[in-house]
């Protein structure tokens, strides 16, 4: 897959091809294509050629290559054709340049979806399409990044079907931010 690079040129990309090598959840080809840019303030991309009903993400790296540390920004759960993505984090003094690229989440992966949230309270996560009995790790970060510390909040050893996580421990003070993610061994 060829990412597009939102600094200094922009480009058409075809998803499938990363340092030559195929990404195995892949399940149809697609292309980012580059509908606007404001430096400083947003860049948007159409994703084209999504599998219908198939969880598609949008990922981004500062460089390319075998040191590319991809990082989830978007996942649109279930895209029913061409959709749009806008990143808004895109100041050149913190990102002089950025690369995007998507791929289709194949059956078996497991998905993240977010319920409720009351700030300070407590967030829901619903966890789906888990493989049956094999355990299910979710994990949190206070940072999205290459050198992010996931740290394990809850196994379920033997998950059956969908289920919810309730993470209590969400005082904005303490956590301005969290991020989640779910693994499977």
């Amino acid at each position: 897959m060829t990412p597009v690079s939102l600094f200094p040129t922009t480009q058409t990309v075809g998803p499938k091809f990363q340092s030559g090598a195929v990404r195995e959840s892949d399940t149809a080809p697609r292309t980012l294509v580059v509908l606007a840019s404001l430096p400083n303030v947003q860049f948007t991309v159409r994703v084209e050629d999504a599998a219908a009903g198939t969880p598609c993400v949008i990922e981004a790296s500062p460089v390319l290559g075998s040191a590319a540390a991809w990082m989830p920004l978007f996942t649109n759960p279930s895209p029913n054709g061409p959709f749009d993505f806008m990143d808004f984090d895109v100041k050149v003094a913190e990102h002089p340049q950025k690369f995007y690229r998507t791929h289709q989440l194949a059956d078996g992966e497991p998905r993240l979806v977010a319920l409720a949230s009351l700030p300070n309270v407590q967030f829901i996560l619903r966890v789906e399409n888990a493989v049956v009995g094999t355990p299910c790790v979710i994990a949190a970060s206070p940072v999205l990044s290459s050198a992010a510390v996931w740290t394990p909040l809850f196994t379920n050893p033997s998950p059956v079907g969908p289920f919810d996580f309730v993470d209590f421990d969400v005082n904005v003070a303490k956590h301005p931010q969290k991020f989640y993610r779910a693994h499977q061994p």
